[in-house]
């Protein structure tokens, strides 16, 4: 899904009944419903949908988050055991 989201394209757009000067920013209705294919249609997006996706790219990059802490801290821990093997080489 969070894939999904990093492909999908965003724009300026603005309802035919908005005025000229009134902007809107997101995705088009029928690239939302060729990427996920929720809600009723391709005319439409609605809210509960883009809460939805929202929350589980969101989980998704706390996972990639965790794990990518988790990486980090390893190789801190190979750095230090290095430069202590380093240091005393016994």
């Amino acid at each position: 899904m969070l894939r999904s989201v990093v492909n999908l394209p965003v724009n300026t757009w603005r309802y035919t009944s908005d005025p000229p000067e009134v902007r809107h920013l997101g995705p088009m209705a029928q690239d939302w419903w060729a990427a996920f294919g929720l809600g009723g249609d391709d005319k439409t997006i609605g809210i509960a949908d883009t809460n939805g996706v929202a929350l589980v790219c969101i989980q998704a990059l706390h996972r990639l988050l965790e794990d990518s802490r988790q990486e980090v801290q390893a190789l801190r821990e190979q750095v230090d055991a290095l430069t202590d093997a380093a240091r005393d080489p016994r």
